[in-house]
């Protein structure tokens, strides 16, 4: 079983030691994009039953999507359903 890229500390194919690959960007940008997205969409949903403003309940509205990322991660236990 081989090592994954970038485990030994080598540098990659583009650019030197400690400079991110262009596709790296790319991915890093397009997940940046997606998480804000989600993040502005359980904000909304959230407005819809706490009164304050958006900037106030952005931290809830992460937590919530935290939570919910857990409960998927976790198999169904016996009598939940899922």
């Amino acid at each position: 079983m081989g090592v994954p890229s970038g485990a030994t500390g080598e540098a990659g194919s583009a650019g030197g030691m400690g400079q991110p690959d262009e596709a790296d960007d790319a991915q890093f940008a397009l997940d940046n994009a997606i998480f804000t997205a989600v993040l502005d969409a359980a904000n909304e949903c959230l407005g819809q039953f706490d009164a304050r403003p958006s900037d106030e309940r952005w931290c809830d509205a992460l937590l919530q999507l935290i939570q919910l990322a857990q409960v998927a991660r976790d198999p169904a236990g016996p009598g939940q359903p899922g």
